[in-house]
């Protein structure tokens, strides 16, 4: 979910309490997530989304209210951002963000879901240094230890890929 979808929707400019839903698809079409949402206000907490809903996938009940901030800017009035309601050991992540994920029935920021890009999984800075290092990539290739082995042709496959990709 990103605070920038909600403001696009005019979310901020109803009135407290007024009822709103969102939905998300799968490619083909097929509704994973229903939420139903509505701000909340708090005199001393401020403003707050009440988000409701069932995930459709397990029936699993949902119900989490998170903790907005507003920012002020000079020429644009207020910027939103969402506080994570996520824990780190014994205290509130309470992080600023723009975006929230739905991670085992919470919305979480990215650090309190453990989530990371596809590129930082699929990047491996061991095969960068044979690479660099065409001796040790030859002493891995020949080495009796697997893992040693398995890495060099990793590296070696790595690199003829991108040889592949400049002759294109």
């Amino acid at each position: 979910m990103d605070v920038r979808d909600l403001a696009r929707a005019g979310v901020f400019n109803r009135s407290i309490g007024t009822p709103c839903s969102c939905s998300w698809n799968d490619a083909a079409g097929v509704e994973l997530l229903k939420t139903n949402f509505y701000l909340e206000a708090a005199f001393e907490s401020g403003l707050f989304l009440r988000i409701t809903g069932r995930q459709l996938a397990e029936g699993q009940l949902l119900s989490q209210r998170i903790q907005l901030v507003a920012l002020q800017r000079p020429y644009a009035g207020n910027k939103f951002l969402f506080l994570c309601p996520g824990k780190h050991g014994h205290s509130l992540c309470g992080q600023r963000v723009r975006k929230l994920y739905f991670i085992q029935g919470r919305w979480l920021c990215r650090k309190c879901g453990n989530l990371t890009y596809l590129a930082r999984r699929q990047h491996d800075s061991r095969k960068d240094h044979l690479l660099r290092n065409p001796d040790l990539l030859t002493a891995a290739l020949q080495s009796d230890d697997i893992r040693r082995r398995l890495l060099g042709v990793g590296a070696f496959a790595q690199a003829l890929a991108r040889i592949h990709r400049v002759q294109r």
